[in-house]
């Protein structure tokens, strides 16, 4: 299964990911409407071998498009996700919508 994440919240004092906006990309490959979900559910669903990227809206062609893969990253006793590092960085996670854009 694919998923999408467009928008990011941070928990209260702005460090870490609390939750996101996640949408399924459906079996005719359209993406469905977002949900808030945390940053543990998106990383249970990395785990288990889900693909999750990141993606903007294309207000050219009117769609969302992909951006980079989103991974775990384990640090001490935590897990966090975050994106792969490319040439760009329009598509990471802390470029994407802030979370008053979560549904």
């Amino acid at each position: 299964m694919n998923y999408y994440i467009t928008a990011v919240e941070y928990n209260s004092d702005g460090t870490n990911i609390s939750y996101v906006s996640l949408h399924r990309i459906n079996s005719e490959r359209r993406v469905e409407r977002g949900v808030r979900t945390s940053r543990a559910n998106v990383i249970q669903l990395i785990n288990q071998g889900h693909n999750v990227r990141t993606a903007m809206w294309n207000y050219t062609s009117s769609v969302w498009s992909g951006g980079a893969t989103v991974i775990v990253y384990n640090y001490g006793f935590s897990s966090y996700i975050k994106t792969v590092s490319d040439s760009t960085t329009r598509d990471n996670l802390g470029n994407l919508l802030p979370g008053s854009h979560i549904a």
